[in-house]
């Protein structure tokens, strides 16, 4: 997966997600799998496919798996 350091994103409050935190949504690419075809190293410029990222923060699953320190 590559994300552009031109990337926009879109934070936004997800209630129901771990009780409640802001996540960030934005584009990015990723390389088609079936593009490799068997081959250990291959350039990475053809063969993108536009994927949406959502990322949330990691202290926000460290609080929840740890009950709420």
């Amino acid at each position: 997966m590559r994300i552009s350091k031109y990337t926009a994103f879109d934070d936004k409050f997800e209630e129901e997600l771990l009780d409640g935190v802001v996540t960030v949504e934005g584009d990015a690419t990723r390389t088609d799998p079936n593009s490799w075809a068997g081959s250990l190293y291959k350039s990475t410029n053809d063969n993108k496919i536009p994927v949406k990222v959502k990322a949330v923060p990691y202290y926000a699953s460290v609080v929840v798996n740890l009950g709420k320190c």
